[in-house]
């Protein structure tokens, strides 16, 4: 409002003194005076004032569609701000210009460079890229198959924004106002301080971020035409498999991507193939490659050999397919019999024979009685219902922990990771949650081997063969018994036989539940341990040994949530009769109409004792 009183007040004194026409002169000096420097330094040619319209395009003579638009806040905060139009478009002369030809990123800029005051050119670039597997001409001069799939310059820069780093404690990213105020006491143009400011800080850091880098090496290698055309392996998905890929999925800054492991150090530009005794990842350079201050610097030379690009494929990675198609196998053949049978068990539920439904209401009687007389029965003590407790919230933990790894561009994955403080602090809790689950689990065997002692001691036997015999009498070690009670469920569940099995204090599948821990979390535990300390499992083992843990230890985790989610907890919670949750694990007792129909044969001896003593 007060540039616009400026102008009335211009205007009114123009009536008495100054003529009317030169009004206009007065609000164009005016808006030039006001309007920020920025707005026509950037744009100094006025080029902007056709090419700021974002509707303009055409379709050239080929049918494709051309923008001609340009952001010109994009553009100021980008690293080529400080370079005109015509610094690159040399052959544009006039306005409105013709056709303009194809920018050339290696001829000279009109930007002098400022330690030594020359010409600055990107020449140096090509040196490079001729070296490199994308070199757009062969060593013999000839043009290489297919030319169109080689990158251009423009295939891989757009314009990356400025991220400056800060020296400076702040809360904020970016410059640090203390820094550009060091500068300033010396440098009296602040704009030009911001800018090399901005420009140094950039160039010590990558200037884009994992995931751009991923995704523009992806634009080409993830096309499988592209692959079949250069014989090339699908590297991207392979990278995607691997910790180092999914942590670039989630956001990560410090996880390495395709950069770090195939430029040279000297120059990005200077990829080569693995055969050129020259590239990073030839194998007598892969131990340097990989063994920075910044990635695996205690690691031995063995990580070498860890295969980043190993996919399941039987051709070309063996070793990793027998791996695979053994947990494959083995998840089948352990979930789909006893989820059969725990269907078909519902089923038969609801159409139970005559003589099951006699022997059921039988027992319950006698179950009943128990109960009466010992205000309940109790099934788990409490040291079994807090070891219980222990074993599902350390499991939960290490599924919210563990489980978005295996899915990380799932939208749900970043939420749950988020709640353990994101990609960084989710592995630490993880790790936590399964050191945890291994002192559970060695404090378990502890106490069985504690309690097999005293039995051993209070009937004086000694021996190793008295402790096995009594490790094989354990309650939880399956019996010849067992087999023929999984024979008759299986006979009764498709309608073979009347006859209900009854089982004894604990079931077959109860067993196998309990017996398949004594697999799962000694596996889980070692192949973690071998991924955790890859620094010094690298120097006793070889590097494709950490390719087989990572595979044994994903697997071995789907298996363990599947047959959690899949068998044992509708087998548990999800029976008709049974509330969402078990009375069980948390006072330990049975009702007498469930004992009766999961552990009939243990009814069945608690009426013979009582006949007994009658």
């Amino acid at each position: 409002m007060k540039y616009f009183t400026i102008a009335n007040r211009a205007v009114t004194r123009g009536r008495r003194t100054l003529s009317p026409r030169l009004v206009p002169a007065l609000l164009v000096l005016a808006l030039t005076v006001l309007l920020p420097q920025v707005l026509y330094a950037v744009d100094a040619e006025n080029c902007l004032m056709c090419h700021r319209f974002r509707g303009l395009a055409r379709v050239d003579k080929e049918g494709d569609y051309r923008l001609f638009y340009v952001d010109e806040s994009l553009f100021s905060r980008g690293p080529h701000a400080r370079v005109n139009c015509r610094g690159c478009h040399a052959d544009i002369e006039k306005i409105p210009h013709d056709n303009a030809e194809p920018v050339d990123c290696l001829r000279s800029c009109h930007i002098e460079e400022p330690t030594r005051e020359i010409i600055f050119t990107h020449a140096k670039v090509r040196k490079g890229l001729e070296d490199s597997v994308h070199a757009l001409t062969a060593e013999n001069g000839t043009e290489p198959g297919n030319p169109e799939d080689y990158p251009r310059c423009k295939d891989c820069h757009d314009i990356p924004l400025f991220r400056p780093v800060s020296i400076f404690k702040q809360l904020r990213a970016g410059v640090s106002e203390r820094a550009i105020s060091r500068c300033t006491q010396c440098h009296s143009d602040e704009n030009f301080v911001r800018y090399f400011y901005s420009h140094v800080t950039t160039r010590l850091h990558k200037a884009r971020d994992p995931r751009e880098v991923v995704g523009m090496c992806a634009s080409c290698h993830a096309d499988p035409a592209f692959a079949r055309r250069h014989d090339l392996p699908d590297v991207v998905s392979s990278y995607l498999e691997t910790y180092h890929g999914k942590a670039v999925l989630f956001g990560s800054p410090l996880a390495p991507d395709c950069l770090d492991c195939h430029a040279s150090q000297d120059s990005v530009h200077e990829m080569r193939a693995a055969t050129d005794p020259r590239s990073s990842i030839h194998p007598e350079n892969r131990p340097a490659t990989c063994n920075t201050q910044d990635c695996h610097k205690s690691a031995g030379p063995a990580l070498a050999s860890f295969d980043v690009h190993a996919n399941r494929n039987s051709r070309t990675h063996a070793l990793e397919f027998a791996v695979g198609a053994f947990f494959v196998i083995a998840t089948l053949g352990i979930l789909l019999p006893v989820l059969t049978l725990n269907i078909l068990g519902l089923v038969r539920e609801l159409l139970p024979s005559h003589q099951a439904e006699e022997e059921i209401e039988r027992l319950t009687k006698i179950a009943e009685k128990k109960a009466a007389r010992e205000n309940g029965i109790l099934r788990f003590t409490g040291s079994l219902r807090l070891q219980h407790a222990f074993l599902v919230v350390v499991f939960v933990v290490l599924c919210l922990t563990g489980f978005p790894m295996k899915f990380p561009e799932a939208p749900w994955a970043p939420v749950i990771y988020d709640l353990f403080g994101g990609i960084h602090g989710a592995p630490i809790v993880h790790r936590i949650a399964g050191v945890a689950l291994m002192i559970g689990f060695a404090a378990h065997i502890l106490l069985i081997l504690v309690n097999v002692w005293r039995a051993l001691k209070r009937d004086r036997k000694r021996g190793i063969k008295a402790w096995i015999s009594a490790i094989l009498a354990l309650p939880m070690i399956p019996k010849p018994c067992d087999l023929k009670d999984l024979v008759g469920m299986a006979k009764y569940v498709f309608f073979l036989s009347p006859e209900r099995p009854n089982y004894g204090h604990f079931c077959w599948k109860e067993k196998l539940e309990y017996l398949g821990l004594f697999w799962g979390i000694p596996l889980i535990t070692v192949t973690g341990i071998l991924l955790w300390a890859e620094s010094i499992s690298s120097h006793i083992l070889p590097g494709w040994a950490l390719n087989v843990a990572y595979l044994a230890h994903t697997y071995e985790s789907l298996l363990a949530v599947a047959h959690i989610m899949l068998v044992h907890i509708p087998g548990v919670i999800g029976r008709p009769g049974v509330s969402p949750l078990s009375s069980m694990v948390i006072n330990g007792k049975i009702s007498p109409r469930a004992l009766a129909e999961e552990h009939g044969g243990e009814v069945q001896s608690l009426g013979a004792v009582a006949e007994v003593k009658s």
